[in-house]
């Protein structure tokens, strides 16, 4: 219902998941696994939702509420990502 699609890639990269709000895309790396596939999936997933005017916040502060959103939705979901975050 956002309209983005997501895309599994073995492509290297310094991150394991980014969103391109241009294209409309979602990427994580397709190595991940169990948790941590769905701890940057919803990451980016709250970007996507949060983050529409980038104007509005710093980078750091958009990571930080990503993340942040993210740590609760799964734990909510019995997922222990706190490792990851």
């Amino acid at each position: 219902t956002l309209g983005y699609a997501v895309v599994y890639t073995h492509r290297g990269s310094y991150a394991d998941g980014w969103i391109n709000t241009a294209e409309r895309t979602i990427t994580v790396r397709a190595e991940l696994r169990g948790a941590d596939r769905a701890a940057v999936l919803t990451h980016e997933l709250a970007h996507a939702v949060a983050h529409t005017d980038l104007s509005a916040t710093t980078r750091a502060q958009r990571e930080v509420q990503a993340e942040g959103a993210a740590f609760v939705c799964l734990a909510a979901l019995g997922l222990d990502t706190a490792r990851a975050s």
